[in-house]
């Protein structure tokens, strides 16, 4: 099948149909494959049934599929396709088409026009996502997606030359979950800010949602709660004359009560809203293309008319299902809400790749690879999200071999992500009990390696670098981007020793020598909180100086906002200093300190730190310990791996296997259940008797535990149980 699009249609924010008829002599099976320049909606006989493409390099496309079980007769196949024309987080500009197969019909009559309801090119949603809809209903075909008419008026689909065929999507299946959100306010509304061409989300946040009678009430608005924030699609049901215009307002919070159509930290403009004109009488209205928030406004304008706002419905977006595989009941509270949020967290964020935030950006970026895979190993054991984003990342590597940190829409390359990809594609390994990405993409370690060799000097990793990103408000101290470079090199000199590369030689030479350096620096240098924390974890430090380190870690944590009250905010991304503490830097820091003997305090901390943001009323993990960033970052869930891991006992070891070490502090009980490697869940539990802990396992899949030089062979169903000191 080739690609197909249509004359007429704008080259940037175009909205396409397509439409077949399939008459079918029975009932039969059809399987339909799809793909598109970016986002396709499928509707059969006037029903959405699926979407996408997922994201994909614009020279390796990929396609949805779909099967559909059809009864004999005429059914209308139909297509939505929504081309931006600029580059956004998600994808490239590639040349505007579809591309359909439906097996067993591959000489179906496709017929396209534009759809000339939608107006191009209103106002972005922000700079790393596609355009606002401004939609005038009336003027949509209402038989363009079902059946209805005898003869098409649609020209013929125009065939796309030269395009890459798309291949099976890689990823896991992305699944649409249906949610009625709460309606928690309503009333009438005055247009008081009459520019709704020049800035439209000035002019609806400028409404007034209590009329002061001065005057008269245009219309009705109604404002709806999903719980947390949540990527989908939404879809009101709206009662109103020809010509009213329908207004939906999504934000991840409330400012004054309402919601607000900006997205903060867009480094522009921003109008998270979409726009449309009812065609009149009962109508259900939403975006074709996912939006996120948390709450949704819905405006209905219609001067001296009557109006009425229903149901809204809400198709949540997301390859994680909603009841994870693993658990954790550690016997407070507050620790198992906190495990909670993180899981809740991550579904927000996980769609077609795993994504940072669903309403700022929707970007596949390596940093929340690396701490999300933690999080998806303890929670679900499917990490083919993440599979998508160590595979992406290589085929996005720059000239010299550096892998992308951000890809494939926008392409970003940053030094210190990838100085962790190596780690994190030997950790999926281990985590997944697959060894096949380390074939595939050794050649892209061998270069990604080199390119960190040879700017290896005398005081470590010298010379220009991508972006040298350690964390957000951190001062660049000179050593803590080589430590993460150790930690790259150390990698992969393990991984192309494992694959037989011939680079092998180099790159250990090159990690051993680049050891000796930061090894002296550290023992020598004042270090401050992230040269400590991942100087611990590179293992350079003298024992006798690790506890001081693991101390500075903590007093650290102790200094900052929110644990002490008074300290600075990080209000900007753009702010640096010596007293900031991020949620997503935890996940470097806090398990240094645990695995030396503070278990206690790292556990006190966990609580004390996300207490605060449960406190606030957060409900997904906020991007930092500041309202005024994302309100729902999943690299901020480092609690939820490391609580299951602390407490549960057990942890993957490199090739794979599991050593018991539980880290539990002062806490009495634990129980939970834990994702194996390559597959089947461990029930654990455990009681605090004294000076022992008795501590009990149950495996669904054959499983070797390590505990110290002893090996536990565990057949399925066996229960093994143990008294472990404390």
């Amino acid at each position: 099948m080739t690609h197909l699009w249509t004359s007429g249609a704008p080259e940037t924010d175009a909205h396409v149909g397509f439409r077949a008829v399939v008459d079918l002599p029975e009932q039969r099976r059809l399987v339909v494959r799809f793909s598109a320049s970016w986002w396709a909606l499928l509707y059969v006989d006037g029903e959405p049934v699926a979407e996408g493409p997922p994201r994909a390099p614009a020279d390796h496309p990929e396609h949805v599929e779909t099967a559909l079980d059809l009864a004999p007769g005429p059914h209308v196949v139909a297509f939505h396709v929504v081309h931006p024309g600029v580059p956004t987080e998600q994808a490239a500009v590639v040349a505007p088409h579809l591309w359909v197969e439906v097996e067993g019909h591959p000489d179906l009559d496709w017929r396209a026009a534009p759809l000339q309801a939608f107006r191009p090119r209103v106002r972005r949603v922000n700079d790393n996502l596609g355009f606002v809809e401004w939609c005038d209903t009336r003027e949509l075909p209402e038989w363009w997606t079902g059946p209805g008419i005898a003869a098409d008026p649609w020209a013929p689909a125009v065939p796309v030359p030269g395009l890459p065929l798309p291949t099976p999507d890689t990823g896991p299946p992305v699944v649409l979950t249906p949610l009625a959100a709460v309606r928690v306010a309503q009333g009438e509304c005055v247009e008081r800010l009459l520019l709704p061409e020049d800035d439209p989300a000035a002019t609806v946040f400028a409404r007034q949602l209590t009329p002061d009678g001065q005057v008269p009430a245009q219309g009705a608005w109604a404002r709806f709660d999903l719980g947390r924030v949540r990527l989908g699609r939404p879809c009101v049901e709206i009662s109103a004359p020809p010509g009213a215009t329908v207004d939906l307002l999504y934000s991840e919070d409330l400012v004054d009560g309402r919601v607000t159509p900006w997205i903060s930290m867009s480094n522009g403009l921003s109008a998270n809203l979409d726009h449309y004109v009812a065609a009149g009488g009962q109508q259900r209205l939403g975006p074709v293309t996912p939006r996120a928030g948390r709450w949704i406004e819905v405006h209905v304008l219609a001067e001296g008319s009557p109006v009425h706002i229903g149901q809204l419905r809400f198709d949540e977006r997301s390859s994680v299902p909603a009841d994870p595989v693993g658990s954790l009941a550690t016997g407070s509270p507050r620790l198992d809400h906190i495990w909670q949020v993180g899981v809740d967290t991550l579904r927000a964020c996980s769609e077609d790749a795993l994504v940072d935030c669903p309403v700022r950006e929707r970007g596949q970026w390596l940093g929340d690879a690396v701490v999300g895979m933690e999080i998806a190993a303890v929670s679900h054991g499917d990490l083919r999200i993440v599979e998508r984003s160590l595979r992406m990342a290589a085929g996005c590597a720059d000239d010299e071999g550096f892998v992308a940190g951000q890809g494939p829409g926008a392409v970003r390359h940053l030094a210190s992500y990838s100085a962790l990809w190596p780690g994190a594609v030997l950790r999926h390994a281990a985590l997944t009990g697959s060894r096949k990405l380390l074939g595939e993409l050794a050649p892209a370690a061998a270069r990604n390696a080199a390119a960190f060799c040879v700017r290896l000097g005398p005081r470590g990793i010298e010379g220009p670098l991508p972006w040298p990103f350690v964390d957000w408000g951190a001062d660049d101290d000179g050593l803590s981007i080589s430590l993460l470079a150790l930690d790259g090199l150390d990698a992969s000199a393990r991984w192309l020793r494992e694959v037989g590369h011939s680079a092998t030689a180099g790159v250990g030479e090159a990690a051993a020598a680049l050891r000796e350096t930061l090894t002296r620096r550290a023992s020598t240098e004042p270090l401050g909180y992230h040269a400590a924390s991942l100087a611990l974890r590179a293992g350079v430090l003298p024992a006798s100086a690790e506890p001081a380190a693991v101390q500075l870690v903590l007093d650290h944590l102790d200094s900052c906002f929110p644990l002490d009250a008074t300290g600075p905010r990080l209000s900007s991304h753009l702010a640096t200093g010596e007293r900031f503490v991020t949620p997503y830097f935890l996940h470097f820091s806090l398990i240094e300190s645990a695995r030396r003997g503070r278990a206690h305090e790292v556990l006190e901390r966990i609580e004390a730190l996300y207490g605060w943001l449960l406190d606030q009323g957060a409900t997904t993990w906020w991007e930092n310990f500041d309202p005024r960033w994302s309100r729902c970052h999943q690299w901020s869930g480092t609690p939820t791996w490391l609580l299951s891991r602390m407490l549960l006992g057990l942890w993957v070891e490199p090739d794979g296997g599991l050593r018991l070490e539980v880290l539990a502090g002062e806490r009495t009980e634990a129980s939970g259940r834990l994702p194996l490697p390559g597959g089947g869940v461990v029930e654990v539990s455990w009681r605090r008797e004294g000076t022992t802990i008795r501590w009990s396992a149950r495996p669904t899949g054959h499983v070797e535990l390590r505990q110290g030089d002893l090996v536990h062979a565990l057949e399925p169903g066996a229960q093994l149980n143990l008294v472990l000191p404390v």
